[in-house]
């Protein structure tokens, strides 16, 4: 993943299966992908985004977040203290797979 400026790596973090899932994507969305990084920073909650919480599976899961990229792909953080913690990425059809 292309480096993203110091305030958003001050407030983020990505894991290595985001890195890894990051890596598969298309050329265009890994470059909407920092893109967005880049808003996200200054504003986290404009609509664009879509941000909406996320049911958890069972109380072992931590509370999780969802961001719309497009409205086909969206990304998946927890909160950790002040940090942001990005775990998973990609399209919403493959998000239900993994949940059924």
């Amino acid at each position: 993943m292309a480096r993203l400026p110091r305030s958003f790596r001050e407030k983020n973090r990505t894991t290595r299966s985001f890195r890894d899932l990051y890596s598969y994507l298309p050329a265009e969305i890994q470059t909407l992908v920092k893109a967005k990084a880049l808003l996200f920073d200054t504003n986290p909650l404009p609509s664009g985004f879509r941000l909406h919480l996320l049911h958890p599976l069972s109380n072992l899961e931590p509370e999780s977040f969802s961001v719309s990229i497009t409205m086909k792909y969206r990304a998946i953080y927890f909160v950790d203290g002040e940090v942001r913690v990005w775990y998973w990425i990609g399209t919403h059809a493959e998000y239900d797979r993994l949940m059924q």
